[in-house]
């Protein structure tokens, strides 16, 4: 075989081994970029084969579709479960990861993702988690039978949105202000200033930081009956959760919130399997909170009125 045959058959041979990645002329300009699904967060919490997942406060995924014709897809979903913390029923939560990357076509209306590669995390234990909970690492998969996806694709400059016939998912642009607040890293804690020469008179107790905590609270609409509630709090690097019980302690329903915004969402179980929820607007202060409420019963509004919340 001479020396031009022979070099032939290598690239032959590497072109057959070798994924081909989507030329960049054939990813249209609508459809290549980074979209994302839920909360944005910082771009640790999508690294593939890292713990930063477990950071993540709720489900949400990622897929950057580069112009050269690969892939990479994260997606974060999480969950929770019934523990107990001594004879208090808790919300345990757990996370799962599924990292994928490859090559995608897009032919017209319908994209396909070719997966190269496709592992995950299931059921590990996410930062933050509410005291009592059992921590646990979660169980690696690695998928073998690796098929192509095709999906039928719309795209604006901000939106999009991929079906099958069984599914859709949407996506969007991620916001400049949302990217800047996901990855700004938090400002350094200064250093503590020397201690004061020691005074006869007891120093005052420092308010609690957060919301982590046992709060009783109050619900009051005009015109009607207060509803009375114990909040059970814990805090995550995203928001707080936990749970919601009556006065006597019946566990009655779910909590989430942010207190840095002030927000906070009681989701109840009423007796007929239907939900209600009261979406708090408020302020945190110490161990105390306060402010105004919209009801809500299977997503119609229903009444107005003010909230207190005391820590314990």
């Amino acid at each position: 075989m001479n020396a031009s045959a022979c070099t032939m058959s290598v690239v032959l041979a590497l072109g057959l081994l070798i994924p081909t990645a989507a030329a960049a002329s054939t990813v249209p300009s609508s459809l290549a970029g980074e979209w994302y699904a839920g909360t944005v967060y910082p771009r640790s919490t999508y690294s593939r084969g890292s713990d930063g997942f477990r950071q993540a406060a709720s489900t949400a995924r990622r897929l950057n579709l580069r112009t050269d014709g690969t892939y990479e897809l994260t997606r974060l979903d999480r969950s929770a479960t019934v523990g107990y913390f001594g004879a208090r029923m808790i919300s345990c939560e757990q996370i799962s990861v599924h990292w994928e990357a490859g090559t995608f076509t897009v032919a017209g209306g319908t994209l396909t993702l070719k997966p190269s590669t496709s592992q995950g995390v299931n059921g590990a234990t996410p930062n933050g988690v509410n005291s009592g909970c059992i921590r646990f690492n979660g169980l690696p998969y690695t998928d073998k039978n690796l098929k192509p996806q095709p999906y039928l694709w719309k795209a604006s400059s901000k939106t999009l949105s991929l079906s099958t016939r069984d599914a859709a998912q949407d996506y969007r642009r991620a916001t400049t202000a949302e990217l800047a607040h996901a990855n700004t890293p938090a400002p350094a804690v200064p250093a503590p200033s020397p201690a004061p020469a020691a005074q006869p008179s007891r120093p005052p107790v420092p308010a609690r930081v957060g919301a982590a905590g046992t709060w009783t609270g109050r619900f009051v609409t005009q015109g009607g009956a207060p509803l009375d509630v114990v909040l059970t709090l814990d805090d995550a690097r995203n928001g707080i959760a936990g749970m919601v019980y009556s006065p006597d302690e019946r566990y009655i329903g779910t909590a989430h919130g942010n207190t840095g915004a002030g927000q906070l969402t009681i989701t109840l179980n009423l007796p007929d399997d239907t939900t209600a929820e009261l979406r708090a607007e408020g302020r945190f202060d110490g161990d105390r909170y306060t402010g105004r409420f919209q009801a809500f019963v299977e997503e119609q509004p229903m009444a107005t009125g003010t909230v207190t919340l005391e820590r314990r």
